[in-house]
């Protein structure tokens, strides 16, 4: 497992919950691990306010890694120029406010991945897969 400092910001749920992904059932309780490594329910209520990257790069000790995950509606078809105005914003907040830290980009969206890796070779990219683990016995 990753050093947990470095999951502070990404989605923890990978790593608790080892077969994360759509085939989630609804009304399955999602977990969070806190630094001092208690485990609690996580809940969210529609009006909890969520923070802007710029926020969360200005927020957070410089020593925690980002995992930036780009994501984008597998139900629609981007151009190129969809995908390259949206990376290259995200790019500017990252490239302005990251201030050295560990960044790392992952995304499901193979274009998205390989596009990323064009326009900046700063930062690692990783495309992301959903794994369904299989049982044999």
């Amino acid at each position: 497992m990753p050093n947990p400092a470095t999951l502070e910001l990404t989605s923890v749920l990978h790593w608790l919950l080892p077969n994360y992904c759509s085939h989630l059932q609804a009304g399955k309780p999602l977990l969070r691990k806190l630094k001092d490594g208690r485990i609690l329910r996580w809940e969210a209520r529609s009006e909890d306010a969520l923070c802007t990257l710029r926020e969360a790069f200005e927020g957070v000790d410089r020593r925690v890694g980002f995992n930036v995950e780009l994501k984008f509606d597998d139900d629609l078809a981007y151009t190129e120029a969809a995908l390259a105005a949206a990376l290259r914003a995200v790019l500017e907040v990252v490239f302005e406010h990251a201030g050295g830290r560990p960044v790392i980009f992952s995304s499901f969206q193979p274009d998205a991945a390989q596009l990323v890796r064009k326009l900046q070779d700063k930062y690692p990219v990783s495309l992301a897969a959903c794994h369904h683990a299989t049982h044999h016995g």
